[in-house]
């Protein structure tokens, strides 16, 4: 007696975890037969238990629980029996339901099951004790349970009900429970009134016998309407309605009933029950990857453009073909330039896509992820692409929100380590793969643009994706992906097996009509159509160019991009028709040698110009023109100007940044374009009176110098190219000037402000606060401080000593720390802490600025400076033993959050013999305490393990580190080093000699420890660790 699991709800290789719990409930059983229970549910003939054998299949993520009890007693001689029968199942279900007592609940009866259930629900409903079961219940499923009708004669009918169901067993019923059921005692008016007040808190299912009439429709039935309650006949006997014989039709269809009404209740129960704070939680971790603002920068196609790829014919694109297949993938293939993304962005936004892909009246889902080279550094990353589809699948479909979000709390509660939870491409593949195990319905298509330019190995990124894509083909959730890239080899050879369209071979119409429509345009403005033969003769020539164009471009049409606007300026200028003629026979096919023809045309006044500014748009992608503006300023001057962030002074860098813009286009004839950002924050507190929270730079801000494409960024950084570009500016010299003259832009009080930018809450009192806005953003994320991107991109372009000589970087350095030290004295600390707190890199390390003692060479041992602080201690006799407030060596140990990067090792030991205390103690930790951590953090966050990692931490054991000490509350030193050894490497990485030399100095593990290492490391490292400790 008592629940019995017949499914654990983790799927068929025990990975999942349950999501929700179904409980079934037999009726009367008078004679007590122990195995009544299972008869109840089992076909007597097959033996098939529909709860064990065939349920998991449908709902692999629900755990099913089957009730046993002696009926006698519950269904004895008075009510009081039946309310203690209610409660001993209500109690057996809380202990088993304890692990996760919130976990969502579908109850499912048989017969007078069903009554218990309504008598338990309302026990649990007065008593607290079993509250949580109750609030959990949120599906009811009734098996010809005789709810007796119309509540004026509840009583009668439902004693008359609950005989004819005694009466109708093989088997005789006990005088007792006779009585008992003649009396109608079971199920008094009152708590039948208690009952009718709950009703609308369920979703319900009826089921009710179609073969007999032991308990008629009527009864079976609450009349609730069609939202509430689903009433379904099944064609069985009242005995048989809940058993099922898999070979014989009836009983086939009848279970797919029973299956599909069950499936529907668990797919609500997922929407209902996921904890929203919980799931915003998880999107908003997802987000800092996904976030993909590519596609909205992506050119719209030209009018009347890319019809062809509807062609359903047999010689056409196939892409229609391929949207009624069952086939996977297809590849769109493509030159540079040929117009790839433009493709892909129309066919992800056409309706004529989502009609295609409709099927069985169920809308399609469609995802789309576009790599970009240019963009930020997370849009080349192939976890990105993971995260975004993941991201998607989440808000599109609730099953799998509340699959993943058992997944998302079940990994936040076993990672150890850092507090922050961090994306690691192994969880996002893992979720992938998870679909085929849940019961979602779908019909996915995804879009992936620019492959090409992801980075990574393309071999085991496409070797995951096809290998994923296949796996999800067929009911009940199907995904197909339509991928596009350049035609490399190893890309090519993956999805050969699958339908390419080679853009390049079906533009030529689109070049056309584009081609004649530019070059039309000019050719009617007045200039060219005063006299009437003049015009005709125009327009006979535009339509040679354009056969001329459409001849050479090879399908690109970045080169027709390029041409026409070429042949518009000779129009413009008065080029005549052999002229024209000539500068398009001139031009070269292929677009590199289009580029250098482009580059050899540069006039020579303008070639160092030019040079300059390919060089900083290749050293740093965005590139806001503010920024490139100050970036091309003499460091002399920058270093001469004292601060300047009046109103007049703004308008002038405001000019100075308009002629900036010229000088892009004038020098880089079109390879490099200023273009709108996704940074605009032209629309804040800008207007064109001079008043003090306004800033006539406003409109500069959101400006962004690029290249025109990303063959255009290879040409210039391939070897021949780059090679000349090395004439004697310092790309990183050059942006610690900006970032210094940008800072300057400021007033001191708004350097290093708190702005409550999510809000939109701008400060209307403070002056130039779209500055501010604009200052807060750097590459690599967003800080609620003012100032800080400025700040980061100095400290990130100073840090290379080879790059910027030791002169550059402390002028430079000087300069920076005496402009923010207007801003506030203690800026070092403020800074620090909002770097170390900075969301996106998810640091768990907070500072308090009052006590931290902060200067210049801390700051610059917590970026790696590593030249100036060698400087600093060897040249300038820096105090490393004698400092006061937070230890040196903690700041060293920073780098690892800073920068994500393991500290120089010279310089540590440089630290160490100059003083510097492993043990000393800051806000509880000793230096090697925080040095484990950080080291331990920087394994975690990085993708692959580090080389040498182990190194620093055992100079500083070397050097009279004590590790016996309590590390990050309870774990000791072995047990932070042991949750980020490698089971492989190990012993050759320097993770063995490590331990060594911990347990050597002192450091030692506890039982728990050492079996926690036995099974989720290792069992040749607990024996290694236990036999050091030994020896």
């Amino acid at each position: 007696m008592g629940i019995e699991v017949l499914y654990d709800g983790k799927g068929p290789e025990g990975t999942l975890r349950p999501t929700v719990d179904i409980v079934a409930i037999h009726g009367l059983n008078p004679t007590n037969k122990e195995d009544h229970a299972f008869a109840t549910w089992t076909d007597s003939e097959s033996g098939h238990l529909w709860l064990r054998d065939s349920l998991p299949r449908s709902q692999p993520t629900a755990r099913v629980l089957l009730y046993s009890y002696n009926s006698s007693p519950v269904f004895g001689n008075d009510q009081d029996r039946f309310i203690y029968g209610a409660n001993a199942f209500l109690e057996c279900l809380r202990d088993n339901r304890r692990e996760d007592p919130h976990l969502p609940l579908i109850m499912v009866g048989h017969s007078l099951g069903g009554i218990l259930i309504k008598q338990a629900l309302i026990n649990g409903h007065n008593n607290p004790k079993y509250k949580d079961i109750k609030q959990a219940t949120f599906g009811l499923v009734f098996f010809g349970t005789p709810h007796a009708g119309p509540a004026n004669d509840f009583k009668v009918k439902f004693g008359k009900a609950c005989v004819k169901i005694a009466q109708s067993m093989p088997w005789k019923v006990p005088n007792d429970i006779m009585e008992a059921l003649k009396k109608r005692s079971l199920f008094s008016e009152v708590l039948s009134e208690h009952w009718r007040h709950q009703l609308e808190q369920y979703q319900i299912i009826s089921f009710y016998e179609g073969v007999g009439n032991v308990v008629p429709r009527h009864s079976a039935v609450l009349g609730l309407d069609g939202m509430r309650e689903n009433q379904v006949k099944l064609d069985a006997t009242h005995s048989d309605m809940c058993r099922f014989n898999r070979s014989v039709k009836k009983d086939v269809d009848n279970y797919a009933l029973v299956e599909g009404n069950l499936r529907d209740l668990c797919s609500i129960c997922s929407t209902k029950y996921v904890n929203e704070a919980q799931l915003e939680d998880l999107l908003d971790s997802l987000r800092v990857w996904s976030d993909n603002p590519r596609m909205e920068n992506v050119v719209d196609q030209h009018e009347n453009s890319l019809q062809w790829i509807w062609n359903a014919s047999e010689d056409g694109p196939g892409f229609v073909k391929w949207l009624k297949s069952n086939v996977p993938i297809y590849w769109i293939s493509g030159l540079p330039g040929s117009g790839k993304s433009t493709l892909m962005k129309y066919l992800y936004e056409s309706s004529q896509t989502q009609n295609y892909m409709s099927t069985n009246s169920q809308s399609g889902t469609v995802i789309a992820y576009f790599f970009h080279e240019l963009g930020m550094k997370r849009e080349i990353r192939f976890k990105s692409l993971l995260a975004c589809i993941v991201e998607s699948l989440l808000t599109s479909f609730s099953t799998l929100a509340s699959l993943y979000l058992t997944q998302f709390m079940e990994l936040k509660r076993s990672k150890r380590g850092p507090e922050k939870f961090r994306w690691h491409e192994r969880y996002l593949k893992k979720w992938l793969q998870l679909i085929g195990q849940s019961n979602a319905v779908g019909n996915v298509l995804l879009f992936v643009d620019g492959f090409d330019e992801c980075s990574g190995d393309h071999r085991e990124q496409l070797q995951f994706l096809v290998s994923w894509i296949k796996s999800m083909q067929g009911e009940p959730f199907t995904v197909r992906m339509c991928l596009s890239s350049r035609p490399l080899p190893e890309i090519g050879l993956r999805l050969s097996p699958f339908p390419e369209c080679k853009i390049h071979e079906w533009t030529a119409n689109d070049i056309s009509a584009y081609v004649r429509e530019k070059l039309c345009h000019v050719v009617k403005t007045p200039a060219f159509y005063d006299l009437e033969p003049h015009t005709h003769h125009k327009r006979t020539i535009v339509d040679r160019l354009a056969e001329k164009v459409i001849g050479k471009a090879q399908g690109v049409f970045l080169w027709v991009e390029i041409v026409v606007n070429n042949l518009i300026g000779g129009l413009e200028e008065g080029s005549n028709d052999s002229e024209l003629m000539n500068s398009v026979d001139s031009l070269p096919r292929e677009l590199e040698k289009l580029y250098a023809r482009i580059f050899e045309q540069i006039p020579k006044d303008y070639i160092d110009d030019a040079k300059m500014y390919f060089r900083l748009a290749l050293s740093r992608h965005p590139l806001g023109l503010l920024d490139f503006y100050l970036a091309t300023r003499d460091q002399r001057e920058v270093l001469s100007k004292r601060d300047r962030s009046s109103y007049e002074h703004h308008l002038t860098v405001k000019h100075a940044c308009s002629r900036a813009e010229t000088r892009i286009n004038s020098r880089c004839r079109g390879l490099l374009q200023v273009k709108q950002g996704k940074k605009d924050v032209s629309s804040f507190h800008y207007t064109s009176s001079k008043t003090n929270n306004t800033t006539p730079l406003a409109s500069e801000l959101g400006k962004n110098v690029e290249f025109l494409h990303l063959s255009v960024r290879d040409y210039i950084a391939s070897k021949p190219f780059a090679a000349s570009l090395s004439f004697g500016l310092r790309a990183d010299v050059a942006f610690m000037v900006s970032s210094v003259g940008l800072l300057k832009l400021m007033q001191p009080s708004q350097i290093l402000r708190l702005q409550a930018w999510d809000d939109m809450a701008f400060d209307l009192t403070s002056e130039f606060s779209a500055l501010m806005k604009y200052t807060e953003e750097d590459d690599l994320g967003q800080s609620q401080l003012s100032g800080f991107g400025p700040i980061e991109t100095f400290l990130l372009h100073a840090r290379d000593p080879s790059n910027s000589p030791e002169l550059h970087q402390t002028h430079l350095l000087v300069e920076l720390d005496r402009v923010c030290s207007l801003a506030n004295q203690n800026w070092r600390s403020i800074y620090l802490e909002s770097a170390l707190e900075n969301d996106e890199r998810g640091v768990p390390v907070g500072l308090n600025p009052n006590h931290v003692n902060t200067d210049l060479f801390c700051l610059c041992l917590a970026y790696g400076l590593d030249a100036y602080v060698k400087a600093e201690i060897e040249v300038n006799a820096y105090e490393v033993e004698d400092r006061v407030g937070r230890p040196l060596l903690h700041f060293f140990f920073d780098l690892c959050y800073t920068r994500c990067a393991l500290p120089d090792l010279e310089t540590l030991r440089l630290l160490l013999r100059h003083g510097a205390k492993p043990n000393e103690i800051f806000e509880g930790k000793t230096s090697w305490e925080y040095a484990l951590h950080a080291i331990q953090f920087l394994v975690f966050k990085r993708i692959e393990t580090p080389q040498g990692w182990t190194e620093p931490l055992t100079i500083l054991l070397e050097h009279g580190a004590i590790p016996n000490q309590s590390a990050a509350g309870s774990d000791s030193a072995l047990m932070v080093i042991c949750q980020v050894v490698d089971r492989d490497t190990w012993v050759i990485d320097g993770t063995k000699a490590l331990i060594k030399a911990v347990i050597l100095s002192g450091g030692k593990m506890e039982q728990d420890e050492l079996e926690w290492v036995e099974s989720c490391c290792s069992l040749a490292i607990r024996r290694y660790i236990e036999r050091t400790q030994d020896s």
